[in-house]
């Protein structure tokens, strides 16, 4: 199981946390990717969140290929807003 309590305490072997805090790690995800989701995806709504895109208007996301950028474009597609994602070369796939 991952999870996160709201105190925005450090990391610790063993934490208290409510069970609605917690999911089961994907099977195929190594717990140390597991463990950045987190930061990843809070650092993600927190940029959206920044910008508040809306319905209609076009964002730019440097690093669209990468943790957050992916998770950026994501939300801010969800918004409505067209989403032109930038990356090197070898990720424009």
């Amino acid at each position: 199981m991952i999870g996160f309590n709201q105190k925005r305490a450090s990391q610790a072997e063993l934490a208290l946390v409510e069970a609605g805090d917690l999911t089961r790690k994907p099977e195929k995800v190594s717990w140390e990717v597991a463990g950045s989701l987190y930061v990843v995806g809070v650092t993600a709504v927190g940029a959206v969140r920044a910008v508040q895109p809306e319905e209609g208007e076009t964002v730019v996301i440097s690093g669209a290929a990468g943790g957050v950028g992916s998770l950026a474009a994501q939300l801010a597609r969800r918004t409505g807003a067209t989403v032109i994602g930038l990356a090197s070369e070898s990720n424009h796939e």
